[in-house]
């Protein structure tokens, strides 16, 4: 569902009060999700609504939920790696309490997916006995990600991509340059607010060509990969530049592989020239198992990142499995 039809529909819903107590928002669009829970939530506050239910957004109480005013929502988010189960427990107690400003409470919880087993077993027993008039909203990129049995107790709700085009012209405007804005939507778009906010051309271009380096060394099974992230990659080895450096080595090698059965390069647009450096260094040689040997390396090494695995410890491993050693 794409985020204004979804608008529409939670409007509805709120219209004709069947709005469910949890929500599980799903799919790559991080800053959609965070779009459709105010609108839900101005939807819920607003005395201006249409005849279709749609919040006004510009009266007061749309324009303070729009800056992040309103007393009665709260986020958590992950503290570090995992959202911890002292987080919930003390969002628990928040709900319990009574409403400041309206007659309901909201709850957003992003990256629900990072939530530690204590946590998400204390999350669970709170779903099964839902409060009235508290409304909760999971985020993820894949209900897969959570335990089936808070799958059970959620409505799932799948935001679909719009058309990039408007999005990387944005990002334009905001000074990216239009290849480094589509690899920041190929990345774990949870984080693309900071990825914006951090934006140097310069070092973004160099984390690229490490990684991409690092890549064609372990397609080839060279120990120079083990090397080169003492050399080229350990500048960019914080938390969340490994797991969005992961991302970006997953999508290369899944074009390269697809790339050989059947053209792609109308997809790429102004990435083709990175796939077409790997295709011009003969990488066609590595066979299909090569491909999906790195494919299932590059997610075991991204479990072992949200298991606390330092970054580097984490790619050291992965070219250890990946390179030939005499």
């Amino acid at each position: 569902m794409r985020l204004e039809a979804a608008k529409k529909h939670f409007n509805q819903l709120i219209q004709h009060k069947r709005l469910a107590h949890a929500y599980l928002f799903t799919g790559e669009l991080a800053q959609a999700k965070k779009d459709l829970v105010q609108s839900i939530v101005q939807a819920l506050v607003c005395q201006h609504c249409d005849a279709e239910g749609g919040a006004c957004l510009n009266c007061v109480d749309c324009q303070r939920i729009n800056k992040g005013q309103f007393a009665d929502h709260m986020t958590i988010e992950p503290d570090g790696r995992s959202i911890k189960v002292d987080q919930i427990r003390e969002l628990k107690e928040w709900l319990g309490t009574s409403p400041i400003e309206a007659d309901f409470k909201v709850a957003t919880i992003e990256q629900a997916d990072l939530m530690g087993p204590a946590a998400a077993n204390a999350l669970l027993l709170f779903l099964e006995e839902p409060r009235s008039n508290v409304y909760i909203f999971l985020f993820s990129q894949q209900a897969e990600q959570l335990l089936p049995t808070i799958q059970s107790r959620v409505q799932e709700v799948t935001l679909e991509e719009n058309n990039d085009h408007s999005r990387i012209d944005q990002m334009r405007q905001e000074g990216i340059r239009d290849q480094h804005a589509q690899v920041m939507l190929k990345l774990s778009v949870n984080r693309l607010d900071h990825l914006i906010a951090d934006y140097e051309a310069e070092a973004f271009e160099a984390w690229l060509k490490a990684l991409e380096y690092f890549y064609y060394l372990l397609l080839k099974g060279d120990p120079l990969a083990f090397v080169t992230i003492q050399q080229h990659l350990k500048p960019y080895l914080s938390f969340n530049q490994g797991q969005d450096g992961l991302d970006y080595l997953n999508w290369l090698n899944a074009q390269l592989l697809l790339s050989r059965y059947r053209p792609r390069d109308e997809e790429l647009g102004s990435l083709k020239s990175r796939v077409n450096n790997f295709k011009e260094k003969n990488v066609y040689q590595a066979s299909q198992t090569r491909y999906h040997q790195i494919n299932q390396a590059l997610m075991d090494s991204k479990k072992l990142l949200i298991s606390n695995v330092t970054p580097q410890l984490a790619y050291e491993r992965l070219a250890i499995l990946m390179c030939q050693w005499d």
